[in-house]
């Protein structure tokens, strides 16, 4: 979960993006290679939810604290 958070921290440095479909690509597959052990179903339905609240979360990421 530690990488997980690391890596939305670091796609969250970058301005609006949460708009920008290469930037969360990166997560996904970033997300991925984490949880590539899961079954295909949980892993979708896990990558949806880590999503929703990542763009949530740090959509007004402050960009000093990265």
């Amino acid at each position: 979960m530690q990488k997980i958070l690391t890596q939305v921290k670091k796609s969250a440095s970058q301005p609006d993006w949460y708009k920008k479909d290469d930037t969360k690509a990166q997560l996904q597959l970033a997300v991925r290679s984490v949880l590539r052990f899961k079954v295909k179903a949980e892993l979708l339905e896990i990558l949806d939810e880590i999503m929703e609240q990542a763009e949530a979360r740090y959509k007004e990421y402050d960009m000093s604290v990265a």
